[in-house]
C-alpha cells in the first residue's frame, strides 16, 4: 500500500534519479501535525539539496505536498539524543563546553540568545543547564573576542566576532 502521508523519522526526496543533484530535495520528518486552524495534516522536520556540502535546514510540509515524494530505505538523519533517553551524552568540562559552543557558532552563524543555547545544550550536553551557566559561558566567550554583544532594549543576543573562531 502507498504512504497516505509523511511518517516520523522517515527521510524522503522528490529526485527521480535523473536531476541533477542540486535539484533534488531531501527532507526528513521529525513531527507529524494537524494545523490548528485548517486540521490539515503537516510534517514538521528538516530539508536539504542534494548539492554537495548542502546543510539541513527547517521546514514544513502539509498534506497536498505529499505528492511526488519517495520514502529513502535508510533515513539520512537519525533520532538526536533527546528522544532517546538511553543515549549517553558528553558531560564536559567548562572550558570544553564553550570550546564546543563556539565551534558550532562558527558553523552555524546567526544570533545566539540564551533561549537558543538553552535547546542546544539540552539536546546535545548534559542535558538542563542553568540560565546562568549560559550567560556566564556567552559573557566569556565576548570578554574573549570571539562574539559581539548585541544588547537591545528589548534582546540581548550575540553574534560571532568578525576576527572570531580564528
Amino acid at each position: 500500500m502507498k504512504d497516505a502521508f509523511f511518517e516520523a523519522g522517515r527521510t524522503y526526496t522528490d529526485g527521480n534519479g535523473f536531476r541533477a543533484p542540486e535539484l533534488t530535495v531531501f527532507f526528513h520528518a521529525e513531527h507529524i501535525t494537524r494545523h490548528p486552524d485548517r486540521g490539515h495534516l503537516r510534517a514538521i522536520g528538516w530539508a536539504k539539496s542534494g548539492a554537495t556540502g548542502a546543510e539541513w535546514h527547517g521546514n514544513f510540509l502539509d498534506e497536498g505536498d505529499f505528492a511526488g515524494w519517495t520514502v529513502l530505505d535508510t533515513p539520512l538523519l537519525t533520532a538526536p539524543a533527546v528522544e532517546r533517553p538511553d543515549a549517553e551524552r558528553p558531560v564536559r568540562t567548562e572550558a570544553e563546553r564553550r570550546h564546543w559552543l563556539l565551534s558550532v557558532i562558527i558553523s552555524e552563524r546567526g544570533q545566539w540568545t540564551a533561549g537558543r543555547v538553552k535547546r542546544l545544550y539540552g539536546r546535545y550536553c548534559e542535558g538542563h543547564v542553568l540560565r546562568s551557566t549560559i550567560h556566564r559561558d556567552l559573557a566569556a566567550l565576548h570578554e574573549a573576542g570571539e562574539l559581539v554583544l548585541h544588547d537591545g532594549s528589548d534582546r540581548r543576543y550575540y553574534t560571532l566576532s568578525p576576527d572570531g573562531g580564528r
